[in-house]
């Protein structure tokens, strides 16, 4: 789990969770969390990802398995789900592996629910001129 303001990096990892959350962000603002060439997987109940409050999750050819959700967004949240071919330089220069995972697409797989966002206009947040919104975004994905 991210909090705070932290950075977090996963490169060629599994996570795998009885329930609740795989790869998760709480109570942070402005948390990056990267995962390349990785699998976040929720087994009995739960979720892949979580991306609250302000909160980016970039995963790069990384699946997202959830018993019951692949991701949720939240408060602002942003998850970007790409293919490795997406991940940029300075990225793969922190991989500690010598040669990239090229071409490894991402997917999302949940037995309830593939991406949920809770409140997408804020709570209303929307009539005072708030422009934070929850974001998903996907390419090179299955």
């Amino acid at each position: 789990m991210s909090i705070g303001t932290s950075h977090t990096y996963y490169f060629d990892s599994y996570v795998e969770t009885e329930g609740w959350a795989a790869m998760s962000t709480d109570a942070g603002r402005g948390v990056e969390f990267y995962s390349y060439n990785s699998t976040a997987r929720a087994v009995n109940g739960g979720y892949g990802v979580y991306a609250d409050n302000g909160c980016y999750d970039y995963m790069y050819g990384t699946s997202l398995m959830g018993a019951e959700m692949g991701a949720i967004i939240a408060g602002g949240g942003e998850v970007h789900l790409y293919s490795t071919d997406y991940a940029g330089d300075e990225l793969l220069s922190m991989q500690r592996t010598t040669e990239p995972a090229a071409g490894v697409r991402g997917l999302v797989l949940a037995n309830r629910t593939g991406i949920m966002i809770h409140s997408p206009d804020e709570m209303g947040a929307g009539d005072n001129g708030n422009t934070t919104a929850s974001t998903f975004e996907a390419r090179g994905v299955d």
